[in-house]
């Protein structure tokens, strides 16, 4: 489902991807920024004929000033703090932007990467922004291809001789901004997880499914319980809320494995 909204210079979803506890006076400014950024854009709209033309330049525009270095995983923040920025962080701030701009627009997750589609009068143009001399694909051939090899398991050779967790689910699916946000806290949740750290972990992953239920972060959190239930170490009293909490996920079927 492609999303459009009337453009309303409020970027509503922005909080979604900072944790409230770390919402401060600097974040407050960043967010000015973006709606004034987008103003600036609306005002130089007329000076392109076509459609394509303008969400070009907004595509360019837009790694110039603010994707600057590859990190992964990166949030929202750390791209308007730091320039750093990853598939997930980077199409977030391509989609509240192009909200903003009232382009219709959709996000794709896939099992490893996250990317965005802008619909003009019918056509996909896809954004990929982790590229940023070639990430704004208008080609219809050149889109196919992308969107297939999208959906290419290579993450078993990337991570051959690496312990980490992995999902066999296959997935390509349109999520929301909120869904966005929660698969960003899915990101670091992981991280936290492979670096062995339980507790971060589930704080992390519980915040995750707050904003996107899915059966992939259910699975994950799953993991995470029978990680922590096996911990004699974690502390009793947290770990029988977060076992009370999430006692309906007990019987979920695991698709996945552990190296």
């Amino acid at each position: 489902v492609y999303k459009r909204q009337e453009y309303h210079y409020d970027v509503c979803s922005f909080e979604l991807f900072v944790p409230s506890s770390q919402i401060t006076h600097q974040i407050q400014e960043n967010k000015l920024e973006i709606i004034q950024f987008c103003e600036s854009l609306t005002q130089k709209k007329h000076r392109y004929k076509e459609e394509n033309d303008f969400l070009k330049h907004v595509y360019y525009k837009v790694h110039r000033k603010y994707l600057k270095k590859y990190q992964s995983p990166s949030t929202l923040a750390n791209v308007l703090d730091h320039g750093k920025y990853d598939c997930l962080s980077g199409t977030a701030l391509y989609a509240l932007i192009f909200d903003q701009l009232g382009t219709e627009y959709r996000i794709v997750e896939t099992n490893h990467h996250v990317y965005l589609e802008l619909l003009v009068d019918g056509d996909i143009i896809l954004i990929e922004a982790t590229s940023p001399l070639s990430g704004f694909i208008a080609d219809e051939r050149e889109v196919r291809e992308l969107q297939k090899t999208y959906t290419e398991d290579s993450y078993n050779t990337k991570w051959k001789n690496k312990e980490y967790y992995r999902s066999r689910r296959v997935l390509n699916k349109g999520v929301t901004l909120e869904e966005l946000a929660g698969l960003q806290y899915f990101n670091l949740a992981v991280e936290a997880y492979n670096n062995r750290n339980i507790v971060e972990a589930l704080a992390l992953q519980d915040k995750a499914l707050s904003l996107y239920p899915s059966a992939r972060l259910k699975e994950m959190m799953v993991v995470m319980l029978k990680t922590m239930e096996s911990d004699p170490t974690f502390d009793l009293i947290l770990k029988q809320q977060y076992l009370s909490k999430y006692d309906h996920l007990r019987h979920t079927i695991i698709v996945a494995f552990q190296k």
